[in-house]
């Protein structure tokens, strides 16, 4: 039987101010994005450290701006620190990306710049790695340091700490040549750690530890293998029961 023939195609009219709207919607993107985008304004780079959330004490942040621009003068890399008391609506992506375009951080060449940028309203970290450093610098290093150097230490309300830490691990990863240390002094703080709680495993292990060793030195032992072997009696069946036997 022969396939029969595909009808043409009805055609729709559109109303032609339906065109021209979509053609706008499409030209000009999300109103709602759009307004994000206008709130927020990149801030000028007149230093190392711009810390308008307020995050830092001033004598921490004179002894950043004094290591970061040792750093840099000493043929490292140019690392920006920019605290902010919030993002405007955009994503901590968004921002650091609109940030880095418009301070240009780093030489044109080498494309060596580094922001480490902090959101106090969204509590937020990001570090954002110009090219250049990509290889050594890599993203899993960034998370690492904002994981377990700079939040802990956030999480315990210590920002000078914090803020410290990350912009020495950072400038070690980067130019492990300069020794930022003396401009640091006092204010490289260890990340706080979490207490982890025992798991039941760990409580069973550190009970049988503790009886075994109070067994030892009240003089049970003995009896306890004993009781194993013969399989008969009250030790007997601790035993048993400890040693995995019937």
């Amino acid at each position: 039987m022969p396939a029969r023939p595909l009808r043409p195609l009805r055609r729709i009219p559109i109303p032609k101010w339906a065109g021209l709207l979509l053609a706008a919607f499409l030209a000009t993107g999300s109103p709602a994005g759009d307004a994000s985008a206008a709130a927020f304004e990149v801030p000028p780079l007149r230093s190392a450290v711009t810390d308008l959330a307020g995050l830092l004490s001033p004598t921490t942040r004179q002894q950043l701006e004094a290591a970061l621009r040792y750093l840099h003068e000493a043929g490292g890399t140019q690392l920006a620190v920019l605290t902010l008391p919030d993002l405007g609506g955009l994503t901590i992506e968004q921002a650091s990306i609109r940030i880095v375009d418009q301070w240009r951080l780093g030489s044109e060449e080498a494309d060596n710049g580094v922001l480490l940028l902090v959101a106090r309203k969204e509590r937020k970290v990001r570090i954002e790695v110009g090219q250049g450093l990509e290889g050594a610098l890599t993203d899993a290093y960034a998370k690492r340091i904002i994981d377990e150097a700079i939040t802990p230490l956030f999480r315990a309300g210590d920002f000078d700490g914090g803020i410290v830490v990350g912009v020495y691990q950072i400038a070690r990863i980067t130019n492990p040549e300069i020794d930022l240390r003396p401009y640091l002094e006092g204010q490289i703080r260890s990340p706080v750690r979490r207490k982890r709680e025992a798991s039941p495993l760990q409580l069973i292990f550190g009970l049988f530890l503790l009886f075994f060793i109070f067994s030892s030195r009240l003089g049970f032992l003995p009896f306890l293998f004993m009781g194993s072997m013969g399989g008969s009696g009250r030790h007997g069946g601790m035993g048993g029961g400890f040693g995995g036997g019937g």
